[in-house]
This record gives structure tokens, C-alpha cells and sequence, in this order.
């Protein structure tokens, strides 16, 4: 199945605080057994609210689990 996940839960991917259905799908995608597109306007949003002290989130990070997804 594909899956595009929107800001709020990839955000709380992120922060490890997804509901337990949700982290069932993202613990698919991390086993390469499903597929999840994040948009590119997820990124913008969660730039804008790392700079904003909206949430406690390294940009570097971010960017590192990105590219280690595939």
C-alpha cells in the first residue's frame, strides 16, 4: 500500500509520539514494506516550526532520517 502522510503525523513520527495504529504503519515503511511519500510542503511546515521554536527538532536530523528512509 502507499501512504502520504501529512504534517502533523509525520511531525509526531518524528518526535516518537504517533498513536499505535500510526506507528504501525510508519514501522512498515521503516521495513521497507510499505511506501510513504512525505510532501514536500511536510518539510516546509516542519522547517517553519523548527526555526520557530515550535518544536525540538534538530534540522540536521531531520534531514539525516529523510535520506536514511530511501
Amino acid at each position: 500500500m502507499i501512504y502520504i502522510a501529512d504534517t502533523h503525523a509525520w511531525i509526531y513520527y518524528l518526535l516518537n509520539k504517533l498513536p499505535v495504529e500510526a506507528e504501525k504503519v510508519f514501522s512498515k515503511v521503516e521495513a521497507f514494506k510499505e511506501v510513504m511519500f512525505i510532501p514536500t510542503i511536510c518539510l516546509n511546515e516542519c522547517i517553519y516550526l523548527i526555526e520557530k521554536n515550535k518544536i525540538k527538532l534538530d534540522i540536521d536530523e531531520l534531514f539525516l532520517r529523510l535520506e536514511e528512509s530511501g
